[in-house]
């Protein structure tokens, strides 16, 4: 991250790290930061960022806005399996 700070590929994998590590002060600052760039505008980013939200929002106990962005990821991982499947 100190060389890439704009990268959402490490910051996602920051964030997991944060996670499973129970850092979660840091894990919500960094998923701020890839909502910040957007993911990247990539699909397969966008989708782990609304995961992470998922979590996120569970362990504030916001239930219905976790159940809303795994809905989201859910959906978009849906699309990105079916485009490869027509494609390959």
């Amino acid at each position: 991250l100190k060389y890439y700070p704009g990268s959402a590929l490490l910051l996602l994998q920051s964030a997991d790290y944060l996670f499973k590590d129970q850092s979660y002060v840091k894990f919500e600052k960094v998923l701020n930061e890839v909502e910040q760039i957007n993911s990247e505008a990539s699909p397969v980013f966008t989708a782990k960022f609304y995961y992470y939200m998922g979590l996120l929002s569970a362990l504030k106990k916001k239930t219905s806005e976790a159940t809303e962005f795994f809905k989201k990821s859910l959906a978009l991982a849906i699309t990105l399996i079916k485009s490869f499947l027509v494609v390959g």
